[in-house]
């Protein structure tokens, strides 16, 4: 499981937990931001296999903004260290459950250290979830 806190993107800071994909260490709980935003996101499979296809389990505790929809999200992905990014765009889809997400069509091609992010746009601004993850 990978669990991160979030900022508001005005911030552009790092944050979140680091997971090495090899030992699934969780590194950090669970954070809440200015937004009251918790999120929980989950690798099907466990660990990202390297250029095939994963998905991520997104679980949002968010009382105030109970009424978030799947178009409301984007998630991509970065190796900073090669300054390149995945080659697609994963979709958004939603769960029966209440802020509860599935992305779609991730995929590391290669072997590193990656930066996941989540952009939430709420009614009072956009949240950022930056998850460090090493493949």
């Amino acid at each position: 499981m990978l669990c991160a806190c979030s900022e508001p993107v005005v911030e552009q800071s790092t944050v979140g937990s680091a997971v090495n994909a090899n030992n699934n260490q969780q590194l950090k709980p669970e954070q809440r931001s200015a937004h009251a935003l918790g999120i929980v996101v989950t690798s099907i499979p466990e660990r990202p296999p390297i250029n095939d296809y994963f998905k991520l389990d997104i679980r949002l505790n968010a009382p105030k903004y109970a009424e978030i929809k799947a178009k409301a999200i984007r998630v991509e992905a970065i190796m900073p260290t090669h300054q390149h990014g995945m080659n697609v765009e994963p979709i958004i889809k939603p769960h029966l459950i209440a802020q509860r997400f599935t992305a779609e069509g991730l995929i590391f091609h290669m072997r590193g250290d990656w930066l996941v992010y989540i952009y939430i746009n709420l009614p009072d601004g956009t949240e950022k979830i930056t998850l460090p993850v090493t493949i």
